[in-house]
């Protein structure tokens, strides 16, 4: 029997339980996994099995080769983050459990330009030291001081965008970028996660809304391990910005062994999001 060339999209809903059944159904097909940045992590960044995040930017899906697909399995998606009918007419959704089932019909299909044309874009951000840094530079080292069992939270907007897009995820459930615009989803998983002892780093544009001041004032009222860094071009006086890139990694990784509360202001080149839009398109998310 002739097999159809398909592709996986995965959203939360496949968190926790239906991990084990996505994964395994990737290794044995070799068909290759796109998820929602509610799934960050499904796969290790560097994993073959990972073909990149969509459903932050209008040309995500057609970059990604979604509608070129025979076969698109939907898996766990969350309409607020991408709906199933903007997958194209070939989708199908399935329980993680009913994956198996599609074992030996399909085979993987042709590779995308999504993950090539946003990673020659995003180099050269990633590689630079410059101050303000740049925001994938700024992800890409808060991946990198992140310590195990810790969790990013980014409010959503242009900083949940790129930390959506560009941290290097290593453990599932290490990332979390809401759908839900409003600020205080955010802010309050950041909190609820501090007390119950994960080191959390909240990062959030300058000014921060009244949910992210709200949060470190109980962090700071209670000692939780919640760190809160302001990400702009011109950081607010009470910090003192880190001179480096370096130096901003520093602070990250003694602000996050201290286990208590602190505000780090880092410069960060938040204009630098048209190289973004350039590649995929206008920001959807949100």
């Amino acid at each position: 029997m002739a097999t159809r060339s398909a592709v996986v999209v995965a959203g939360p809903g496949v968190v926790p339980g239906g991990v084990g059944a996505v994964r395994a159904f990737a290794a044995a097909t070799a068909v290759g996994v796109l998820n929602t940045y509610g799934a960050k992590g499904l796969f290790r960044w560097d994993d073959p099995a990972h073909l990149g995040t969509i459903g932050l930017q209008a040309r995500d899906v057609e970059l990604a080769g979604v509608l070129d697909a025979e076969v698109v399995l939907a898996v766990g998606l969350d309409e607020r983050e991408l709906r199933v009918e903007a997958l194209g007419p070939r989708a199908e959704v399935v329980e993680p459990g009913g994956l198996a089932a599609w074992g030996g019909r399909v085979h993987p299909m042709a590779p995308g330009r999504l993950y090539g044309e946003l990673r020659a874009a995003l180099l050269p951000l990633y590689d630079s030291d410059e101050v303000p840094l740049t925001p994938a530079a700024a992800a890409a080292d808060l991946g990198a001081c992140l310590p195990p069992g810790g969790l990013v939270c980014a409010l959503p907007g242009t900083v949940g965008l790129w930390i959506a897009r560009t941290l290097p995820t290593t453990e599932l459930g290490s990332v979390h970028v809401p759908p839900d615009p409003d600020p205080a989803v955010a802010a309050g998983a950041a909190e609820r996660a501090a007390a119950a002892g994960r080191p959390v780093v909240l990062v959030s544009p300058t000014p921060p809304p009244a949910p992210v001041t709200e949060a470190l004032a109980v962090a700071r009222a209670d000692g939780l391990p919640l760190v809160v860094e302001l990400w702009s071009s011109a950081p607010g006086a009470r910090d003192t910005p880190p001179a480096s890139r370096g130096a901003r990694r520093e602070a990250l990784v003694a602000c996050l062994a201290g286990g208590g509360p602190h505000q780090l202001d880092t410069p960060v080149d938040l204009g630098l999001t048209s190289v973004l839009e350039a590649v995929a398109g206008p920001v959807t998310a949100w």
